[in-house]
């Protein structure tokens, strides 16, 4: 089979070939930080906030940093707030300051260190007052949990085309743990006609004996369903149309998070 790649997707080659083979990438999880900065013309004083509020998420048993003149050797000053009532980070350590200087162009930035475990999303504000020409300073700082970044297979149609439906998706490198695949078919900008879902053989999300991790090689076909979640009866090997200028995509939803996870599947062409 000969095909060209384009980034995520596969396109077509105009032999029509009898096969094609979907690829599809799911990075494993890392935390994500957007901080908030404020840039400052110059030198001026801001005055200490007591507390910093909680607009996403939940503070759990977690902490936020501010720090003042973050690229500075000797005027860095870094102030930390923890865990309080009402949602909020309340301030723990900064060494009883009331006030801090910020010396022309330099930054304040405000960080998301950590909240409640179990919340995917971490967003907090932070309203600071300053003797300059922002008389007013509010920052805001986010962090995402199990953050993933993922590449989905696509393939599209020139000619209509019957298909088999796979049996699996095979894994290559990662592990699929119990998590899931979805192949969308005559799929164009996240409108589909039907889609099959493929679980992980694995019984848990992170396989740990060698019987486990061998069964989270596979996305095993489960079902194929309709727009509205009903269940159409199709099973693997049987084949259905795929329509010209449509394209079949290939989804890694879910795996097993503590490793980069690369899968795909072959599909059998008749080409109409």
């Amino acid at each position: 089979m000969t095909t060209k790649n384009s980034g995520s997707e596969t396109q077509i080659d105009p032999l029509n070939p009898a096969a094609i083979q979907l690829n599809s990438t799911r990075s494993k999880s890392s935390d994500y930080f957007v901080s908030g900065e404020y840039l400052s013309t110059q030198e001026i004083l801001v005055n200490m906030p007591s507390h910093i509020d909680v607009t996403k998420g939940s503070v759990g048993n977690g902490y936020v940093t501010l720090i003042f003149n973050p690229d500075s050797v000797t005027d860095k000053k870094i102030c930390t707030y923890s865990a309080g009532t009402g949602n909020q980070f309340v301030l723990s350590d900064c060494s009883a300051t009331v006030s801090v200087s910020v010396k022309a162009k330099s930054k304040i930035r405000l960080i998301a260190n950590q909240g409640d475990s179990n919340s995917k999303e971490l967003v907090i504000r932070a309203h600071l007052e300053s003797d300059g020409a922002d008389s007013s300073i509010t920052l805001i700082a986010k962090k995402f949990l199990n953050y993933n970044t993922t590449s989905n297979g696509v393939y599209a149609f020139k000619g209509d085309a019957r298909v088999s439906i796979p049996e699996f998706v095979r894994v290559k490198k990662g592990n699929a743990g119990n998590q899931k695949a979805y192949l969308y078919f005559n799929h164009e900008n996240n409108v589909f006609q039907f889609y099959c879902l493929y679980n992980g053989g694995a019984s848990s999300q992170f396989p740990d004996t060698p019987e486990e991790i061998e069964k989270g090689t596979y996305y095993n076909f489960y079902a194929c369903y309709d727009v509205d979640s009903q269940d159409i009866g199709v099973q693997p090997g049987e084949k259905i149309i795929q329509e010209s200028f449509y394209n079949i995509m290939l989804k890694l939803d879910g795996s097993d998070t503590r490793y980069d996870t690369e899968a795909f599947t072959d599909l059998d062409l008749d080409w109409l």
